[in-house]
């Protein structure tokens, strides 16, 4: 009965979604590959170790950019969001590069 019991409850962790996180965009011009960028507070220092995923949630706000001219590089092949929010942004930014941004 125990096999079972673990089986099921493999099944049931491998069906529960990854968790969200949301990512902030912090320093300025740079690439979207640099995890400096992502920050776990609008403003924040305490930054993430990984890039957006498909479940996390992008936010662009008042504290993103510094300066006129400033851009975001989009590197990856395929940079990922599952939300994409610019909040309030100062300075009018822009988005650059070949890659493609995907929000789900």
């Amino acid at each position: 009965m125990r096999p079972r019991f673990l089986l099921i409850w493999l099944c049931l962790i491998l069906w529960i979604p990854a968790s969200m996180a949301n990512y902030y965009w912090v320093g300025g011009s740079g690439n979207w590959s640099d995890i400096n960028h992502w920050a776990t507070s609008s403003g924040g220092t305490t930054k993430h170790i990984v890039v957006p995923s498909p479940n996390d949630n992008v936010i662009f706000d008042h504290n993103s950019f510094t300066a006129p001219g400033q851009a975001v590089i989009i590197d990856p092949t395929i940079a990922t969001a599952r939300n994409f929010s610019i909040q309030n942004v100062q300075h009018t930014p822009t988005f650059q590069g070949g890659g493609q941004l995907k929000v789900y």
